[in-house]
């Protein structure tokens, strides 16, 4: 299980306060984007340094280091904005987020994040087109979708795989998922993109409620309303009491979307 899946375990433990976790000194998440609400729950519990680490097989592994030091919750703009990062190029790596022909995209736009660095595989076993395809001019391409700022910190988006395109116009559920955890009634979310004759594809979410807590469709809808511009906002919203992860504690959307195969809005 990785940390992620353990974070929604550990905040909703009613009585945290009464055990001792001063002997934890650092604690490094990695594996899969930390939803800024759970990760600030965390950050008040534990009293102890934080690292995120971003990276592929492939890159050797790390790509990207967000520092304890970015660990703020002084409540700032900039400190919250750091949060939702995943920190600057690791020691001796290079980083660029560009678009579908490979140019830079200017700071703070939407590209895919690819990097280099000696660290990074040469290329996959007897499988030339695929290396081409994942190291075109030899640069490693992540497959995910980022943005970085001005001092460098990187953003990581979505998937490509995972971004929906409704009426034209790029959706990135990551966005939609933190508003959902931002609900007193979620403990897990998960957003997808269904196929739609009109629109291309739709918004839809999956929710786990919290124990004990209650919401209806309706409420979910109008509190994503409320937060996200109205062609973001989830079209439909099923609850489930889990969903599937792998071993290490991933939620698995490839395994959502095949429940939905035989969808119809």
């Amino acid at each position: 299980m990785d940390l992620l899946a353990r974070f929604y375990s550990i905040s909703q433990v009613s009585n945290i306060d009464k055990y001792d976790l001063k002997s934890l000194r650092l604690i490094l998440y990695a594996g899969s984007a930390m939803p800024v609400e759970l990760l600030k729950r965390a950050l008040s519990i534990f009293s102890c340094g934080f690292a995120q680490l971003y990276g592929q097989t492939e890159s050797g592994p790390i790509i990207t280091v967000l520092k304890p030091e970015d660990h703020a919750l002084d409540r700032t703009e900039k400190s919250l904005a750091r949060l939702a990062s995943s920190g600057k190029a690791a020691l001796n790596y290079e980083i660029r987020i560009v678009d579908e022909q490979d140019n830079d995209v200017a700071v703070g736009e939407v590209g895919e994040i690819i990097g280099r660095s000696e660290a990074m595989m040469i290329g996959y076993w007897q499988m030339p087109e695929e290396t081409e395809k994942k190291f075109k001019n030899g640069w490693l391409h992540t497959g995910d979708l980022g943005k970085m700022d001005e001092q460098g910190y990187v953003y990581i988006v979505e998937r490509k795989n995972d971004l929906i395109i409704s009426g034209g116009v790029n959706i990135y559920p990551r966005e939609i998922e933190e508003v959902l955890y931002r609900h007193p009634a979620v403990s897990e979310a998960s957003v997808i993109g269904l196929p739609d004759e009109h629109w291309g594809e739709v918004v839809r979410a999956v929710v786990v409620l919290k124990e004990g807590a209650q919401a209806t469709e309706g409420e979910i809808i109008e509190f994503c309303g409320k937060n996200l511009a109205g062609f973001k906002k989830p079209k439909a919203v099923d609850f489930w009491k889990e969903l599937p992860k792998s071993p290490q504690g991933k939620i698995l959307k490839k395994e959502i979307r095949k429940q939905y195969v035989q969808y119809q809005l």
